[in-house]
């Protein structure tokens, strides 16, 4: 609006128009539709807390809603002094006012919970939907609790001088394997990528007798601390061997009818040089890559049958298999001899560092420590292999790591404590025990709860199913209500019918079971102002847009009937006006008979100047031509 009072032209009232006007407020309120899209957002795609923390409960989101209500405010105090006609202007500003504040007095004030009775048991406490972190100090054998604050990210709750500090909040947690290198015992392993686009494998020292990884047609070797590695020769010849645990039965020449132990024997035997297997077995492949390979059948003097088959370039992996029979052989196939057939990487460790062999049968080596820091990359004839991590006291276990939310979620916190060297996950309703300054605390991160000033007690619950069901048609529960004065009464709550109780309100909610009751419970301080709000700006809607006698002068309507001063100018033109100036008309262009001066008569009457411009008139000038207009296409009377 534009100065129209004498105080509008101050610095203060100047002010007031600008944080009252229109050039104001649609800034404000288009921030305030970005922040309300965005939270809307947050609202579908995370959670309502998650929204209420970064949006709703945020200062920047309070200080958008306090500037529209200031605007709000002074574009009303702008118009001081006020009239009948801002009726419906004043109405529908002071109801979006009431409805602000409500909305804050709901979110800041409004106490909800839940609270679950068995039938003899009474509470007078509620559990919320929030979550805190509660600490706990060990005293006498017990947990007491010595603080508690609702959980926020990068926040921190201080205990004996020594703040914890909440690093993460997660709605949903998983568990996943890893390993850490805080073993007791010595345990080399390594993780290692082959390949930028592969994932992470941890593959630790073997034990004897074990079967090395192969990763990428190449041989994983891990060995363990202080062992020495040596790569194999090439002129050494591989060789099958058929023998026993024990180490008494060690058989190299395989000829049908050689006697292999207590009532076995080769029955018989297939080399191939180039093996592979398919739908009928191991068969003779084509030359395009050596795979020596060999099968023996061994045959009891009972009739049993095995059958035997070892690889030359897949060592260790043991095939044997059961024909006819009962009976089982003690012996097995393998190949054996150092002769290397395929590349072949090789972790050694000392006290220090790990270092990394690769060697190829075509002669290709590579050796490299891992000093200081990894990740390590090797360059493995053009193939890159990154070395992410190698631990000398290898421990393998699970940990938590944040998930998406799902249905059933297990929600937890990441805490750092001083005290301990890795931050903590702590996981909802789960409590962990701390040491801080030689003293034993409990840290748990559970649902908040709250008191209340009254006591439920739960006499009885009663379901009643669907007939031929187990689904719930109707419940109920009896209850001993007792105030803060100690006066108490029976009543039954059943859906829809609440006990109410100084602007509490207990409802039934649900049951578990057969004799465990839910109830929600509620109090709201913002609820009836809120009410209020809502009927006020309807009523100011209808006001604006009904009735004119109280909304004259709104921004957005009409000013009916109304003189300005730039019409009150052409009334006073409209007096200065002379009779004589009205210019005759020809007199050649009249039909005989007509005089050519104006018609005088009643012209001076016709003339109004309005001594009170404020009031409703017509325009003087346009009532002339209206006039003169009306006699120019009137009928004549010719003498």
């Amino acid at each position: 609006m534009k100065p129209q009072l004498d105080w509008h032209n101050t610095p203060t009232g100047r002010l007031v128009i600008f944080l009252g006007s229109v050039r104001f407020a649609v800034p404000v309120m288009f921030f305030t539709a970005i922040a309300l899209i965005y939270g809307t957002w947050l609202e579908s795609t995370s959670n309502a807390l998650v929204a209420k923390q970064l949006v709703y409960g945020s200062w920047w989101f309070v200080a958008l809603m306090a500037l529209i209500c200031i605007t709000l405010i002074l574009s009303v105090v702008a118009r001081f002094p006020l009239r009948k006609k801002h009726t419906g202007f004043v109405i529908v500003h002071a109801s979006l006012i009431v409805i602000i504040v409500s909305g804050f007095t709901t979110f800041y004030t409004k106490a909800e919970g839940t609270m679950a009775l068995k039938e003899g048991s009474s509470a007078s406490t509620l559990q919320t939907t929030h979550n805190e972190l509660q600490i706990l100090k060990h005293d006498a054998g017990k947990f007491d609790l010595i603080d508690a604050q609702i959980v926020q990210a990068q926040s921190t709750v201080t205990v004996n001088d020594i703040q914890i500090e909440i690093l993460e909040v997660w709605q949903n947690t998983k568990q996943e394997s890893t390993v850490l290198n805080d073993g007791k015992n010595k345990l080399h392993a390594v993780e290692l990528q082959l390949g930028h686009d592969d994932e992470g494998h941890w593959i630790g020292q073997l034990a004897s007798g074990q079967t090395p990884p192969v990763l990428h047609d190449i041989q994983i070797n891990v060995l363990p601390e202080g062992e020495s590695w040596a790569p194999p020769s090439q002129e050494e010849q591989s060789h099958p061997l058929l023998h026993d645990a024990k180490g008494d039965i060690k058989i190299e020449n395989f000829e049908p009818g050689t006697a292999v132990a207590d009532g076995w024997s080769i029955e018989s035997v297939q080399w191939f040089k180039h093996a592979i297997i398919d739908a009928e077995g191991i068969q003779e492949g084509q030359p395009s890559r050596d795979n020596p390979a060999i099968q023996l059948i061994l045959a009891h003097t009972d009739g049993s049958r095995e059958r035997h088959t070892a690889f030359d370039n897949f060592r260790g992996s043991i095939n044997k298999k059961q024909l006819d029979g009962e009976l089982f052989s003690p012996v097995v196939l393998e190949y054996l001899g150092d002769v290397l057939t395929q590349p072949i990487l090789t972790m050694t460790r000392d006290e220090t560092a790990t270092t990394a062999h690769f060697n190829t049968p075509a002669g290709f080596e590579l050796t490299q420590r891992l000093d200081g820091q990894g990740p390590w990359e090797l360059d493995l004839q053009g193939f890159t292999c990154t070395i992410l991590h190698a631990y000398a006291n290898a421990r393998g276990t699970v940990k938590l790591v944040q998930a998406q939310e799902a249905e059933e979620n297990l929600p937890a916190i990441r805490v750092a404590i001083p005290t301990i060297s890795e931050p903590m996950t702590l996981i909802w309703g789960q409590r962990s025990v701390i040491q801080i300054q030689d003293e034993i605390f409990g840290i748990a991160y559970t649902p908040s709860t709250i008191p209340v000033p009254f006591t439920i007690e739960l006499i009885d619950f009663r379901k009643k199913d669907y007939p031929g069901s187990s689904m719930a048609m109707a419940y109920e529960s009896d209850v001993i209500f007792t105030d803060g004065l100690g006066n108490s009464h029976e009543q039954t709550i059943w859906m829809n019918n609440p006990l109410e109780h100084n602007g509490w309100k207990v409802y039934q909610s649900g049951f578990v079971g057969s004799d465990l009751s839910i109830f929600q419970i509620t109090k709201d301080p913002g609820l009836i102002p809120m009410y209020a709000g809502c009927i006020g700006l309807c009523l100011g809607f209808l006001v604006v847009y009904y009735s004119r006698a109280y909304t004259q002068g709104h921004p957005g309507m009409p000013k009916v009937f109304e003189s300005r001063n730039t019409r009150s100018t052409t009334h006073a033109s409209a007096k200065t006006i002379s009779i004589d100036s009205i210019p005759p008309r020809d007199s050649d262009d009249l039909p005989a008979g007509i005089s050519n001066q104006p018609d005088r008569s009643g012209l001076e009457s016709e003339i109004c100047v309005n001594p009170n411009p404020g009031s409703r008139t017509h325009n003087a000038d346009g009532h002339l031509r209206k006039k003169n207009r009306g006699r120019s296409h009137r009928s004549h009377k010719v003498e």
